[in-house]
């Protein structure tokens, strides 16, 4: 039912299904449940100003970088904040740093 549901996407699904021969206590995910939430990372913004219908074309790094930079450099900045909003662990690993342009990461 879920791959079905055209709201999922392209998302790859691992599916664990169940185990016959094994009592309901000793099953994988015995207490599971899945939720719709507004937002899997709440960052305060209004639902109609960040739908998750239109998201943004997938970028690798380095193309993520260039765009940064080539941002930076065609508008001065042009005023652009850009919010991490990855968890702390990982944005301690690696941060973005782009002259001209605010980011906000987590503390």
């Amino acid at each position: 039912a879920v791959k079905s549901d055209c709201r999922w996407g392209q998302i790859e699904f691992k599916i664990s299904g169940y185990n016959p021969g094994k009592s309901t206590a000793d099953q994988r995910f015995k207490s599971l449940s899945v939720k719709e939430t507004k937002e899997v990372v709440s960052i305060g913004l209004p639902v109609g100003k960040a739908p998750h219908t239109s998201a943004a074309q997938h970028l690798t790094p380095h193309e993520w970088q260039k765009t940064l930079e080539n941002f930076s450099k065609s508008n001065d900045g042009g005023g652009a904040v850009l919010v991490d909003v990855r968890n702390v662990y990982e944005s301690r690993i690696g941060y973005f740093s782009v002259p001209g342009i605010e980011t906000i990461r987590p503390p």
